[in-house]
């Protein structure tokens, strides 16, 4: 029976035979620092919106990305 050593990236799960691999995929991963802001959809009659519909965080490199809830 052989036995296979695998490695996995921390942040998105993927696989690698080497340990290296994996850290240098963790390395490409940014993170996240902040939230910078948010904001709420009204409520309507047929709707409630409990959680923001957009989120924008700050990035460990400076770059700011909006996340959409749809």
């Amino acid at each position: 029976m052989a036995v296979i050593k695998n490695y996995s990236c921390e942040f998105c799960s993927t696989t690698f035979n080497s340990e290296e691999k994996a850290t240098k995929c963790e390395t490409t991963h940014r993170k996240p620092l902040k939230i910078c802001s948010f904001s709420y959809q009204p409520k309507s009659f047929f709707q409630t919106q409990n959680y923001p519909n957009i989120v924008r965080i700050e990035f460990e490199d400076g770059i700011i990305q909006s996340y959409h809830i749809l």
